[in-house]
Order: structure tokens, then sequence, then C-alpha cells
């Protein structure tokens, strides 16, 4: 399938090429290093179309994501979507729903030509938790201020929802905690 789209001078589409031949292309002809690109969610769609091995989506994932795209919260973590050897999207198709359900485009690293087998090793780190975000601003106590934090959130604004339903992004807690004056003296 995207044998096809090799050129024989190795020169990248002209700008002004469709954009679903622009990503057979960058398939067929992995660069040497990420390309970042302004995502919108007409181009989503065209990289899902190359989702096509990979794990069951997590509605609660993209709605979270989708929200940090609408409050325009999104930034460009470095974590790139991952196109493999094959053709097949090894990572990525949370972030691109999210632009979908959002309607809102976002800038993100994609990067081309990685071995199929390194889907099983993808996504593996530890995730960062509020408690991590925390730490890494100095604040004391971090666990339990984190902890305490998203409490007091989901009183004042999710009727106290089960978790994982109306949860605030890591970003958002951190700085409701500032805002939350009491708090630290609240604990010894």
């Amino acid at each position: 399938m995207v044998a096809s789209l090799v050129n024989r001078d190795n020169s990248e589409p002209p700008p002004h090429t469709p954009f679903h031949k622009r990503l057979r292309w960058h398939v067929a002809n992995p660069p040497t290093s990420t390309v970042t690109w302004e995502i919108t969610p007409e181009m989503a769609e065209e990289m899902l179309k190359l989702n096509t091995g990979n794990r069951p989506i997590k509605g609660n994932v993209v709605r979270l994501y989708a929200k940090a795209m609408k409050a325009e919260e999104w930034l460009l973590s470095g974590e790139p979507i991952i196109f493999a050897d094959d053709g097949q999207m090894n990572d990525g198709q949370h972030r691109l729903l999210a632009c979908i359900a959002a309607s809102k485009p976002f800038v993100s690293d994609v990067r081309f030509g990685v071995p199929r087998g390194a889907f099983v090793v993808t996504g593996i780190g530890a995730g960062r938790t509020a408690a991590d975000v925390f730490a890494i601003k100095g604040v004391p106590n971090s666990k339990v201020m984190a902890a305490a934090a998203l409490w007091v959130w989901k009183y004042h604004f999710s009727e106290m929802s089960p978790p994982g339903l109306a949860m605030p992004s890591r970003a958002v807690l951190y700085e409701y905690h500032l805002t939350l004056t009491g708090l630290h003296a609240s604990f010894r």
C-alpha cells in the first residue's frame, strides 16, 4: 500500500499536497526524527485510518483529553503519535479521538518508522499522578495535599461523583489547590 508512494528523490511532498497523501508519504519515507504538526480534527480522522491494531479505546481517557483540548490546557509534551514501519499506528489513538471530540486542533510530535514490535513496550512508563505534580512544584506533603485538594474539588464541582467521571487535570488540580489557603494549615 505505502510502497507506491516512495519518491525516487525522497523529497517531501509540497505543502499543498492533500494531507492523506503527505501522511502516507511520511509512513513510506520515515524521517530520521520526529515532525511537529498542528493536527486538526480532519487530520486526526485521516491518521486514525491507520489505527488498525491497537488496544481498546478508553472513553474516559478520550473525554478527559477532549476536555483539556477544549479548555486550551493541552500542551505539547514531546510524547509523539507513533506510526510503525508497517504503517500501523502504535500510539496516539486517544489523543486523536479527543481532537475530533473537542473539535479543536492540537500540536503534537509525530514519529514514523518505529518497529511494529515496539508496540508492546510503548506507554509502559509510570504515569504521573497529581501527587507527583505537587511534589515537583515543591508542595510539602504532596500526596496528602493532592488527595485533599481532589476531595475539596469534587465537593465543590462534581457533587462527589464516582472516580473517573468528573476529574480535573493534574494541572487544574494544582492551580485549584493554590486557592485553598487553609488546606496546608489544616494538615499537621
